[in-house]
């Protein structure tokens, strides 16, 4: 503060000494610094045009920003006075200069002392605060406890949000990747996607359509592997030659240009390589493929991301499948594929997407179609088809999980506003003394906040303890493998500090606005007066946070009461003891015998086989025609290939006429059998003998029968028009009814007959009803996600209902001394002391009712067949909320109610 001093003095040394003519100019203008500054001829005879001669303006603002109120009265002043003599005398350079020597010298003083004195400040705010934490134990342990569950699970969602946000994004040229799609509105305008696209569409969009830069298709199921010694099971993808330039997947053996060049190429993931070989260097070694196709190594895949939405553990080039099928090349009348193109950074995807949105129609003109492009950083959470691509994530669970999240940490924030309020009489006395010897309200604010700034970040250690505890669980409920890495990545260090300083900031908000507004004189006279402003915040926000408890009570009931009703549904087939597996290689071959063999077993009632299970559908047509078709009439059904046995072992009811049957020779090449769906949608009133065609493979025949609709997909879908046929050459899934009685020695016979007939044959099978539960994943994370919110908004909820109840049994403990003086009951004073939290719970049902119905109808409104929303889970909700404020009040409130008056009254 020497400079600061030094132009203080000059200032006020100049104007006493000139203004009385007690010395010469020269003694008057001498600088304390050392500068001396030439006497003007004429003092008070200057025009003294402070209007005109202003000091620079950023020096100026400077010097204000820095002086206190005071100080701009007295040393600004004499500042700008001398800076007018000094620009007349001298010229405004010299008077500039010097205007920015004082104010810098200034400066450096004003914030050494500043930095000295908010060190001391701080030390002094870190104390209180440390004494208050301790002197009010109770509180702070409900406040510190309640903060670090809120950040543990915002820190936790945040990890899974931007886990989810990063997929597929390792990609070089991610943002010009795209899927492409069908897309077809049916006459009521209801509009279907469709992933799957024909395979002669790619080679037209490179050769004819401007923008396409490069493309690749994309084929991918379960086949027999066969290297020198074992036998594995894995999903491999048919891809063409660009595949590995189009995705940056890590190749870290061989050429990108060369290994997918031959139609006998395979490339194989690390781990695949490891699992056959060993240690050995793969690469030109052979594989044999279904027991009929041998491939040599050329190429070895580093791991595949965790974040990506493909998953192979083999490539085989396109060319390998043309070779083998007629079916892969030039075929547009079929759809089984799907196509990835990458697109020109100079192109719009609009004009492309114009451009190939007919494409399908000028080469099948009866199809519907349309082309659209998916942008391939979207497929993640934005594609709705669970069963093809790895962890298929969902937009819509993105903000669910967010806000819940959030809500858990606004709760904890709820309750430290409530109980720094609650307790605000404690600290009146702080604050008006505080204020007396010169503190602003700024500064009662920022000690305030200082104070929840502390405290947060001790919840924030024990937060990132809860993180590290219950990460196992977590991974769990999201299917992911996070580790406690993640917790030293500095990006996560980060979260978690950014965490705690917003919610050190909103925990802290009002309490410091409703302490910092107390005024001195009236606290020092007992004239502080609580008034109902504070009261009603309390409530408000008692109310809030018991609202979203009830929310998450009914969500989670009305999510139990859905997944248990898709589990328990009647599907329209028995799923129970249900096995299948797929057929590789030589045991297709030696299926007839297989079924011989596996119809001995005993516990073994039934098999059949088919191309996919019930519930795992996803083959569609329109190239269908039938007798009384109309013109430009069009009906999408679902292909369904089935042997003799598909409606016995599934137990599957016929509606009208029989199922196939070896009796009838003609039933395996002209036998057609739909169900009611297709039979409503065909407008047929009697369907038996009628003629029925699927062009696109050549079947012609008549309808035989028809059965009763039963679910072959999940019930986000409704039951759509399906026909059967029977095609061997599909069939490659066989499916076994299995007694309940001795399941596991039945699997292990199964086992064993097939390793008679094929001895490497590698049993990997599942069952059906499991399986089928697996189609509603995401909603039983879901499920069993807001279970958890539940639980800890409950907890939350009524930890700071605790806090607020001991804190008001504290106060009105001379209160209710004096009522058990006079007599009142022990019923009458827990009454008392509950009703207020009672009204507040039962007001927040009201609120919560109409949010958790809209919810939960919306959530609902995702599948075709739900339950529905009886009034008794809002009543049940609504119980529990009551009950549980009432025991999370009444403790304090009868431990008040059996203290003994003279006690009470003794105390006070």
């Amino acid at each position: 503060m020497k400079s600061w001093h030094h132009t203080n003095q000059f200032c006020q040394l100049f104007l006493l000494k000139f203004r009385n003519n007690d010395c010469d100019a020269k003694t008057a203008f001498k600088n304390p610094c050392g500068t001396k500054f030439k006497t003007p001829s004429k003092l008070w005879g200057f025009p003294m045009t402070e209007n005109k001669m202003k000091p620079p303006k950023i020096a100026a603002w400077l010097f204000s920003i820095f002086c206190t109120d005071r100080e701009k009265n007295t040393i600004a002043g004499d500042m700008d006075e001398y800076y007018v003599m000094l620009r007349n005398e001298e010229g405004r350079l010299k008077a500039d200069a010097w205007y920015w020597k004082q104010v810098l010298f200034s400066l450096f003083a004003f914030m050494k002392n500043f930095s000295f004195w908010r060190i001391v400040m701080l030390k002094n705010y870190v104390k209180v605060s440390l004494r208050t934490i301790k002197r009010n134990k109770g509180y702070s342990l409900i406040n510190i406890l309640g903060l670090a569950v809120g950040m543990a699970s915002c820190i936790l969602v945040f990890l899974w949000l931007q886990h989810e946000l990063s997929y597929d994004r390792f990609h070089k040229n991610a943002d010009c990747l795209f899927r492409i799609d069908q897309v077809n509105a049916n006459p009521a305008g209801e509009i279907t996607t469709y992933r799957l696209t024909p395979p002669a569409l790619l080679d037209t969009l490179k050769d004819n359509y401007p923008g396409i830069q490069n493309g690749a298709r994309y084929l991918y199921r379960e086949w027999k592997l066969k290297g020198k010694e074992n036998t594995f099971n894995e999903i491999g993808a048919i891809v063409d030659e660009a595949f590995l330039n189009i995705f940056t997947f890590p190749l870290v053996k061989g050429d990108k240009k060369e290994v997918l060049s031959k139609p006998d190429s395979i490339v194989l993931t690390k781990e695949l390589a490891k699992k056959i070989f060993g240690n050995a260097n793969p690469v030109g070694e052979r594989i044999t493929v279904q027991d009929r196709f041998d491939f040599v190594v050329t190429g070895i895949l580093g791991k595949i991301p965790g974040r990506s939405s493909l998953s192979f553990d083999f490539l085989v080039p396109f060319t390998f499948a043309q070779k083998v099928s007629s079916s892969f090349t030039g075929n547009w009348q079929n759809s089984f594929l799907h196509t990835y193109v990458e697109l020109d950074s100079e192109s719009s995807l609009s004009a492309v997407t114009q451009n190939i949105s007919g494409l399908i129609t000028k080469h099948v003109p009866e199809s519907p179609s349309r082309l659209s492009l998916t942008p391939f950083l979207r497929i993640h959470l934005h594609d709705p088809d669970p069963y093809k691509l790895k962890g298929s994530g969902n937009a819509a669970y993105v903000p669910v999980f967010s806000i819940m999240a959030v809500f858990l940490l606004l709760i904890a924030c709820i309750n430290f506003m409530n109980l720094s309020t609650a307790q605000s009489g404690n600290r009146a006395k702080e604050v008006g003394l505080r204020k007396v010897v010169g503190a602003k309200r700024w500064n009662v604010i920022t000690q305030f906040y200082g104070e929840s700034l502390l405290l947060t970040f001790i919840a924030a250690v024990f937060a990132m303890g809860f993180v590290a505890l219950f990460l196992p669980e977590f991974n769990e409920l999201t299917g992911k493998q996070f580790g406690l890495e993640i917790l030293s990545q500095p990006q996560n260090w980060g979260i978690v500090l950014g965490a705690a300083v917003l919610t050190g900031v909103i925990s802290g908000f009002y309490p410091s606005l409703f302490l910092s507004s107390y005024q001195p004189i009236g606290l020092f006279k007992g004239l502080l007066k609580r008034g109902k402003k504070g009261i009603n915040v309390r409530r408000f926000l008692v109310i809030f946070q018991f609202a979203i408890s009830i929310v998450t009570v009914i969500g989670s009931i009305g999510i139990y009461r859905q997944l248990h009703f898709m589990q328990s549904k009647d599907l329209g087939f028995d799923r129970n003891n249900v096995l299948y597996f797929r057929l590789q290689g030589n045991l297709a071959s030696k299926y007839s015998a297989l079924k011989k063999e596996l119809l001995k077993v005993p516990g073994v009632r039934n098999l059949t086989t088919t191309d996919s299970p019930p519930g795992r559908r996803e083959s569609y047509t329109d190239n269908i025609i039938w007798e009384g078709k109309k013109l430009n009439e069009k009906v999408e059904m679902e292909v369904l290939a089935v042997d003799f046995d598909y409606v016995g072992t599934f137990s599957i009811a016929m509606a009208q006429g029989r199922f196939f049957s070896k009796e009838f020779s003609t039933d395996e090449t002209a036998g057609i059998v739909v169900n009611e769906a297709a039979v409503k949608a065909m407008g047929m009133e009697s369907p038996l003998g009628k003629r029925f065609a699927y062009r696109s493979e050549g079947i012609e025949g008549r309808i035989i029968g028809v059965v009763k609709d039963f679910n072959s997909r999940s019930l986000h879908y409704a039951i759509g028009p399906l026909f059967m046929i029977v095609y061997p050459d599909w069939c490659d899934t066989v499916c076994v009814k299995v007694g309940p009685e001795n399941i596991s020695s039945t699997v292990v016979s199964i086992e064993n007959a097939i390793h008679q007939m094929v001895p490497d044959y590698p049993f990997d099978y599942q069952f059906l009803d499991e399986d089928l539960n697996s189609l509603y994943i995401l909603e039983q994370r879901t499920g069993t996600f807001i279970r958890y919110v539940m639980i800890l908004t409950v907890f939350l909820s009524c930890l700071g209902l605790l806090g607020l109840a001991s804190y008001a049994a504290e106060k009105r403990s001379k209160e209710i001394g004096i009522r058990r003086a006079l007599g009142s009951s022990v019923f009458s004073v827990f009454v008392l002391l509950t009703k207020d939290f009672a009204k507040w719970v039962l007001l927040a049902n009201v609120l919560a009712w109409p949010v958790a119905y809209l919810a939960l109808q919306k959530w609902m409104g995702r599948f075709a067949y739900k339950t529905g929303m009886s009034l008794a889970m809002f009543l049940l909700a609504g119980a529990f909320a009551v009950l549980l404020a009432l025991i999370t009040t009444g403790y304090h409130s009868l431990k008040c109610a059996y203290t003994r008056p003279v006690d009470a009254l003794r105390y006070e």
